[in-house]
């Protein structure tokens, strides 16, 4: 009896494995799967270019797709397998919607993508020329860094979309300092178009996908810098400060920087300055020798501000006789007399009338009417004083 069931045990089991292999090798089934992040590629974009028209760069732009077919042919389809593409034939300048083509292997068909369309956006097409900049990645020893690069070219025409090409500040060529063998550095570079941030700019074309770099390997140093100010503020304003940088570094070979210890800027002219002002100095460098990376774009700056004024109203008897001789007298004539005083903010608040004294010199005036010049005179620092009126009539008598 045990017999018998262990024997029917065995037989079901091999006719269960044989079902089984029988379906799976001989019916092969239908079946599914699911492909994440397939990237979509736009094709016919050449079709803009002759419309006079790009595409603004859309992002890295990725769909799901689920495809059925013969579980052999499914189990043999890898992500490269499946293509999704956006055609741009005719399309127009502004918002687009396209439709989404997919391309399977052979016994495969489309069971559900993500989206069946993307929205893009279509600008005209524009070329400017950008100018090339190098960059150096990596650290390099302490008191060395590369010269001025030479590149070829120096501009490239970038060509694209229209708000993408003008927000690329500069084309990038990126050097690594380790290319440099026995201070000299020569290579060749991809070109990338950049914004003022420093990211890459896509789907631009450029005049030259490459950049030929050749730089040498200088040594910097420290020096004095002699900078000479010309020129005075004029009125209304008045000088507050100068902020005038007193070294500079400088690089160049060894045997050219070793034996400089000051550098000449030309003379900067302040006397047409109105306001608190940047003034960039522009370095006498010798020949061979350049400004390092961490002087550059130094200035001057010139910090202004305005001058105040303050009236003070005076009498003619408020006049100081001088020189006056003995046995005659002076009458003035009725008049008001007005002092105004210039000068910065923090003095003139604090003037008073006290702070004057009018007068005039008669030594060398006989007897009769005449005109007198007023003399002001005082101890604050003040910008300028003046009198109205200059003169007054004096008439000297006897007594």
């Amino acid at each position: 009896m045990f017999q018998n069931k262990t024997m029917n045990l065995i037989i079901s089991l091999l006719l269960s494995v044989a079902l089984w292999i029988y379906v799976v090798g001989e019916v092969n089934p239908e079946t599914t799967k699911k492909y994440d992040g397939i990237k979509i590629e736009f094709t016919n974009e050449e079709s803009l270019a002759q419309n006079g028209l790009a595409l603004l760069d859309p992002g890295v732009l990725t769909v799901d797709v689920t495809v059925e077919g013969k579980r052999s042919a499914v189990n043999g389809v890898k992500e490269e397998d499946i293509g999704v593409t956006a055609d741009l034939t005719g399309r127009q300048k502004g918002k687009n919607s396209i439709h989404l083509e997919v391309k399977l292997p052979e016994g495969l068909k489309l069971k559900n993508i993500s989206s069946e369309n993307i929205d893009v956006t279509i600008e005209n097409r524009i070329s400017e020329e950008k100018p090339v900049k190098v960059s150096f990645k990596g650290k390099l020893a302490d008191n060395t860094e590369p010269g001025e690069a030479k590149v070829n070219p120096d501009r490239v025409i970038v060509s694209g979309a229209e708000s993408a090409v003008k927000s690329v500040s500069h084309v990038k060529a990126q050097v690594s300092v380790k290319d440099f063998k026995d201070d000299r550095l020569s290579v060749e570079t991809k070109a990338m178009p950049v914004n003022r941030k420093g990211i890459v700019v896509r789907y631009l074309t450029l005049s030259s996908d490459s950049i030929k770099v050749k730089a040498s390997l200088m040594q910097t140093k420290e020096v004095s810098l002699k900078v000479n100010v010309t020129g005075e503020i004029k009125e209304p304003y008045q000088l507050d400060s100068l902020d005038i940088p007193e070294t500079v570094v400088i690089k160049g070979a060894e045997e050219d920087i070793e034996n400089i210890s000051v550098i000449q800027a030309e003379d900067i002219y302040i006397g047409d300055i109105t306001k608190t002002s940047v003034i960039p100095l522009d370095l006498k460098m010798p020949s061979g020798l350049e400004v390092a990376s961490e002087s550059k774009g130094l200035s001057v700056k010139v910090t202004i501000k305005g001058l105040s004024s303050e009236s003070f109203d005076y009498k003619s008897e408020d006049i100081e006789v001088k020189g006056l001789k003995t046995g005659v007298s002076v009458s003035f004539e009725k008049i008001g007399i007005k002092v105004t005083a210039r000068g910065t903010e923090d003095v003139v608040s604090g003037l008073s009338g006290d702070d004057f004294v009018i007068s005039v010199n008669l030594s060398e005036l006989e007897t009769g009417t005449h005109k007198v010049k007023l003399k002001i005179t005082y101890t604050k620092e003040l910008s300028s004083v003046s009198v109205s009126p200059r003169e007054i009539q004096a008439t000297i008598s006897e007594e």
